[in-house]
Parts: structure tokens; C-alpha cells; sequence
């Protein structure tokens, strides 16, 4: 059974209220060194997060990937301190789209599995 504060799954302390079935696969304690892990520690955090899958395709993708790159780039010096993967269409990695370009690396899915979902 879950405590109050999150910390029978492991990735919760006593000062946080994390919620039983929060996952948190990258806490604090378990991150590897970085100026990400150094900055959620100074400001009392849990979770490192250093990379953000972004399932979403053109102008959205390209405004997340700047802000996050901008906010990275003040914060940290490194504007690459959060990686970002993409999902891409045959079509968008044909188009060669800004938002792939932008990405660290990115995951070719197929458009015949959204026509089946739509």
C-alpha cells in the first residue's frame, strides 16, 4: 500500500506528495550527474526529466522544441540539456520538416495506423 507522501513506490520523499502511482523512472536520486539533476535539486524537485518525446508534428513540435531549447539555453548554457525524440510520417521525413531537423533523433511511424484510429 501507498504512503501519503509517495515513497512506498520507491521515487517519493517524506517533502513531496507524489502520488502512489506516479512513476517517475528518473528521480533525483537515481538520475545521472548533470546541470538538469543539479538544477531540480537547488529548486526542491523529484523528477529529472531530460528528454521529451514529442507525438505531435509541425508548427506545435517546432514551438515546443524552441521554447524548451531557449529556456535550456538561459538556465543551463546548453541549449541541448533536454533531448527531444519526434514521431515523423514518411511524409514529414520526405518533406524534410523542421520540426525532424530540430529533434536529436526520431521515430518513423507509420500514417496507416492514424487513418485506422481516426
Amino acid at each position: 500500500m501507498a504512503s501519503a507522501n509517495g515513497s512506498a513506490n520507491g521515487h517519493g520523499s517524506s517533502k513531496h506528495n507524489i502520488p502512489s502511482h506516479f512513476i517517475g523512472g528518473n528521480h533525483l536520486d537515481a538520475a545521472p550527474p548533470s546541470s538538469v539533476k543539479d538544477f531540480v535539486a537547488k529548486h526542491d524537485g523529484h523528477s529529472v526529466i531530460s528528454s521529451v518525446l514529442i507525438a505531435n508534428n509541425g508548427i506545435a513540435a517546432v514551438k515546443e522544441i524552441r521554447s524548451v531549447r531557449k529556456w535550456a539555453y538561459e538556465t543551463f548554457g546548453n541549449e541541448r540539456a533536454i533531448q527531444f525524440t519526434v514521431m515523423a510520417t514518411p511524409e514529414d521525413l520526405h518533406a524534410n520538416a523542421d520540426y525532424i531537423r530540430m529533434a536529436d533523433q526520431y521515430v518513423e511511424v507509420c500514417t496507416t495506423a492514424f487513418a485506422v484510429m481516426a
